[in-house]
């Protein structure tokens, strides 16, 4: 399902997206939490968060209307996607953009560390768009990177989680 909830949706990237849906004749695998983000204001703000001298690492790249904005902005950027249904669309990406990289794998299984080494260690940031079921096993696996920033685009149940007092029926690990 494309999600058009982010502080409400853009129709031109609402077809935007579809479109390129259509060009490899896929829809959204819901069973594993995959949807598109289609506010060009969140879009927006997520490629002003990255320093131009930085590398980035964007997790799910999906269709890759997010990847291009990045990619015009970072100086080097590894793009990780579990699906590669994606592939033609992505690697037209990589080959307009010489500063893309894209792996096609999961996201849990990379090893991010080996990553930071082969770029820039402290100047690396990570932009990622996570379906709720990885994002705490995310969230655990870069918290002791050295990064100069992370920002992920979680869904509403996740924020809450992170945000529950110790009364609510919303409070966990995460919370604390």
């Amino acid at each position: 399902m494309v999600s058009e909830k982010f502080l409400g949706y853009n129709t031109a990237c609402l077809q935007d997206v579809q479109k390129r849906l259509a060009e490899v004749d896929a829809d959204p695998h819901t069973n594993i939490g995959q949807h598109f983000l289609v506010n060009q204001g969140a879009i927006d703000f997520l490629a002003q968060t990255v320093n131009p001298v930085s590398f980035v690492i964007e997790v799910g790249c999906g269709v890759g209307h997010i990847t291009e904005r990045l990619a015009e902005s970072a100086s080097s950027l590894h793009g990780i996607e579990i699906d590669k249904r994606y592939r033609p669309l992505l690697d037209k990406i990589a080959c307009r953009y010489s500063n893309v990289n894209i792996i096609y794998g999961d996201a849990l299984g990379v090893n991010f560390e080996r990553l930071l080494r082969e770029d820039r260690g402290d100047e690396g940031q990570i932009v990622a768009s996570l379906p709720y079921h990885i994002t705490e096993p995310f969230v655990q696996k870069v918290s002791p990177l050295r990064l100069a920033s992370v920002t992920l685009v979680v869904g509403q149940r996740y924020a809450e989680s992170l945000t529950s007092s110790p009364t609510s029926a919303g409070f966990g690990r995460l919370s604390i």
